[in-house]
This record gives structure tokens, sequence and C-alpha cells, in this order.
């Protein structure tokens, strides 16, 4: 689901311009967050799965949700905030609704952003979640 996170991300590089799509991972050497020293970068990272029981029957056939967690990040300049700041966390967000989706059975998409300070950057955070229903 990365890939398709990033392919869409790629495809608009217009739309989120000045950001750059990073094809790197958001952590290097020892987890130190790299994204903190490329700003105006987003970076993906790569997908968090878990499955859970849904659904048990008596016949031994069910079903698993299966949810995939995946965290992207944007630094920029606190002091200096991209005019088209809010565009570009729009056009991030809307990455959860790219058709390459549908393909993969995807049920909800569903993404957070959170925003916080470190030092003089803002850090934009996203977390999509995506739930599939796998029959057993």
């Amino acid at each position: 689901m990365r890939t398709a996170i990033v392919d869409y991300l790629n495809s608009n590089k217009k739309a989120l311009s000045p950001a750059i799509v990073a094809t790197t991972l958001p952590y290097v050497n020892d987890r130190d967050p790299i994204y903190i020293k490329n700003k105006k970068h987003i970076y993906v990272d790569v997908d968090q799965v878990n499955q859970i029981t849904a659904l048990n029957a008596l016949d031994g056939s069910g079903a698993t949700q299966e949810h995939t967690n995946i965290r992207a990040f944007l630094v920029t300049d606190a002091k200096q905030v991209l005019p088209n700041y809010e565009a570009i966390v729009q056009t991030i967000k809307d990455a959860r609704l790219t058709p390459e989706l549908n393909v993969q059975g995807v049920t909800q998409r569903l993404v957070t952003v959170q925003t916080h300070f470190m030092e003089d950057a803002l850090v934009t955070e996203f977390l999509f979640h995506f739930v599939k229903l796998i029959p057993q």
C-alpha cells in the first residue's frame, strides 16, 4: 500500500510543489528522523500490518480483518508556512482514495493529521489507516 500512496503523490507533483516526494524511508541511522533535516520533503513509511479475527463460523470458515497503518511526514519552516500548505496537506490526505487500493480490496480508508513543532520546524504527520476483509 505504501507503493500506491507514493505513486499517487508522484502523479500529483504539481499540486505538492514546492514539496518533493522522497523515495527513501523516513528514518536512517539508528532511527534518527531524516525528515527533520530535509524540509519540504514528503516521506512515506513502510506498511504496519495487523490481522484480527472478524468472524468465526462453526464450519471453520470466517473472516479476518487486516488493518494497515502507514505514516507519512512533511516538515516545513515554522516561521514561514508555505503559501499552499493547506492544499498540499489535502493532496496528501487524498492519497487514501487512490483507485489502486480498490484492486487490493480495501473497504475503509481513513487518514488523521497531526502537527507539532520541533525547534524551528512544523512537523505534519499523516496516519493512513486501511481495513480490508479477508475471507477464510
